[in-house]
């Protein structure tokens, strides 16, 4: 049996029963093969858009037994999946502007899921304006800590969806920036994800004072007091 990493596990624990499930960037394959061990998913699509790491995924899978269970497939993002042939469409691991290049060129794909599970590694702020923009609205939304870094993890779903009707869409920066259900949800990994955030920034800030002002220093100064705003209004709406 493949045992996950807390990052994975809350992965999966997202994804709904009873789907078929595609893996996008699948690396090792070992979600695919943990879902259907588990009885999760019916089955799975495992894509990948590099032979190397597509080529170890069907090794593991051989060794679990499972190749009647699980698809493998070499594909840039979503372009070797057909619209509707998965209910979950999970995306994971990489940088947000890397992600906003899968679901859009794959619109068509993406937009006829049930469901998408998504995990940004970076300009996380950002991926949540191009979701707004694109008409997703969020239905879950999650964090884990795991070996040291903080993940957020949200599952979405295209408006023209009837899943949507229970949906929530950002409206404010500090939603944006930090995720409005996991701010409703008062949820205590986010505070401890703020308040590491404000220290970190306010050690910046102090260290930068005490330095001979010049124009890129001030203008540092002034990005960092912005970020504190929204740190701090961030932890406000947690405490309140």
């Amino acid at each position: 049996m493949v045992t996950l990493s807390k990052r994975m596990q809350a992965l999966a624990d997202q994804v709904s029963a009873g789907t078929v499930f595609a893996d996008i960037g699948t690396d090792h394959g070992f979600l695919p093969i943990y879902l259907v061990e588990q009885k999760k998913v019916e089955r799975a699509i495992a894509m990948d858009v590099r032979p190397g790491p597509l080529s170890r995924a069907k090794e593991h899978v051989k060794e679990a037994g499972l190749e009647a269970k699980i698809e493998l497939r070499l594909s840039d993002g979503l372009e070797k999946l057909s619209i509707g042939e998965a209910q979950t469409i999970l995306i994971s691991g990489m940088g947000g502007p890397l992600m906003e290049g899968i679901l859009t060129r794959g619109a068509a794909v993406a937009k006829e899921a049930t469901e998408l599970i998504l995990q940004p590694q970076s300009e996380i702020d950002g991926f949540r304006r191009f979701l707004a923009r694109e008409g997703y609205v969020t239905l879950e939304e999650d964090m884990c800590l795991d070996e040291g870094k903080y993940y957020f993890l949200m599952k979405v779903v295209h408006q023209s969806k009837p899943e949507a009707r229970e949906g929530y869409v950002p409206s404010t920066d500090v939603e944006f920036a930090y995720g409005g259900l996991l701010l409703q949800q008062r949820n205590s990994l986010l505070l401890d994800f703020l308040l590491r955030e404000k220290a970190l920034w306010e050690d910046t800030y102090t260290h930068l004072k005490q330095q001979t002002p010049n124009k890129k220093i001030v203008s540092r100064m002034e990005e960092i007091s912005k970020k504190l705003e929204l740190v701090n209004e961030g932890i406000h709406q947690i405490r309140r």
